[in-house]
This record gives C-alpha cells, structure tokens and sequence, in this order.
C-alpha cells in the first residue's frame, strides 16, 4: 500500500464500512482515529475530536483524509491503515450505553 494517494483511496471502504455498522446500531461518534502501521510494525495513530458527533462516510473520510498527511506518513511503507471510532453516542448526541457483551 504505497504512496499517499493510494492510502486516501482505502479510507474510502474503510470508512464505508465503518458508516454502516454505526448506523446498524444507531451510533454515531465524537472521535475519529486513524492507525498506520509501517512495514517495519511500528503503530502509529492520530485522532481528532469532533465538535459534533459523526456518522456519515462522507464526513468520515474528510476528517480521515485530514489526519492521514505526507507529515504523519512520508516515505515510508505501510503495511496496514484502520479508521477507527470513539466516544459514541446517538446520532442527536445523546450517550448511549452499549453493552459489552450480548446475551444470546
């Protein structure tokens, strides 16, 4: 996975995905995260936090496309990229409580 711009081309599944499954459990999030990981294994992440909560792919792909720069990135090669979501609440910016585990 070389090269800044093919980096913004994988946030856009992954941001896809991540979109549909807080929307599936009616969350939306205050925090957007993104994780690289470098051919050598070292981990690095970046996070934002939001003034309002978010849920939508669109608006988490403008604020991963924000994290993810040359600066936070450069030549390196990356092995692995995540986009990840915290401090979830309701779409209207409620708290929830979500269960950690589910009774079957």
């Amino acid at each position: 996975m070389q090269g800044l711009g093919n980096m913004h081309n994988q946030l856009t599944g992954l941001c896809e995905r991540t979109s549909r499954r807080l929307i599936k459990h009616g969350l939306a999030g205050r925090v957007v995260a993104i994780k690289v990981k470098f051919s050598n294994f070292e981990l690095v992440s970046r996070q934002l936090s939001l003034p309002a909560p978010v849920q939508s792919a669109a608006e988490l792909e403008r604020v991963a496309r924000h994290l993810l720069t040359v600066d936070f990135v450069g030549s390196r090669a990356v092995r692995l990229l995540g986009v990840s979501v915290s401090g979830l609440v309701n779409p209207e910016g409620r708290d929830v409580v979500v269960p950690l585990f589910t009774v079957v």
